[in-house]
């Protein structure tokens, strides 16, 4: 796995909707992807109007909006790193139930925030959504919350054939240089491929920590 270059909106987004479309092909494995954006970039959910993208985005000064494939609320792309993870329906490695898909994802996202020396825990209170995603009063269960600010937010695409989950690592608000994230990611792949392996899991993706396959170990 590496750090894509930055990309426009439109061509992320169209590289995880082909992700997504292509797992229609019985047998495909899950598809990882670490990305960046070329220019500061409203994306907005598959159930929002573009129209209160584009307002937001003039609040926050960026010039270009692009809806997603999945849901989820605004986020306003700056300096951070995003991550999307493709696997079919039938794949039995990553957790069925969207929920804790999420919660799965997320906990290995907060492990390798831990190892960057990070003290991150996932949210547990009550679902508060909100039209911005990483809004001061917004979470929901299994976000990555750190200093009392959700830092890692996302949102899963559910269809018949498999799964897309898109997700955003504020690294900017956290002093963490995007090349230093991907690195330590592939540490941590690395490290876990050592630890324990899953049935089912392709190489690359096939070592689980603990936190990881349990997020809720995570502190």
């Amino acid at each position: 796995m590496k750090l894509d270059p930055p990309l426009s909106g439109e061509e992320n987004m169209q590289r995880d909707e082909e992700t997504l479309q292509k797992l229609r092909e019985p047998g495909s494995l899950p598809v990882l992807r670490l990305f960046q954006w070329a220019e500061p970039t409203v994306s907005f959910g598959r159930l929002q109007s573009r129209e209160t993208a584009e307002s937001f985005a003039r609040d926050v000064n960026a010039d270009f909006v692009v809806r997603r494939p999945t849901g989820g609320g605004l986020v306003f792309h700056r300096g951070d790193v995003s991550f999307s993870l493709g696997w079919r329906r039938d794949f039995t490695g990553i957790p069925h139930r969207p929920r804790e898909a999420y919660e799965w994802i997320h906990g290995f996202l907060a492990e390798t925030l831990h190892r960057l020396g990070f003290s991150v825990s996932l949210f547990r209170g009550e679902d508060a959504s909100a039209f911005a995603c990483f809004s001061p009063n917004g979470g929901v269960s299994g976000d990555v919350f750190w200093n009392g600010k959700k830092v890692v937010g996302g949102a899963l695409r559910v269809t018949s054939w498999g799964r897309l989950y898109q997700g955003d690592v504020r690294t900017e608000e956290m002093g963490i240089r995007p090349a230093d994230f991907s690195e330590r990611l592939n540490e941590v792949f690395s490290e876990m491929s050592r630890l324990c392996v899953v049935q089912n899991l392709p190489k690359g993706l096939n070592g689980v920590h603990s936190s990881w396959a349990n997020p809720l170990a995570v502190q």
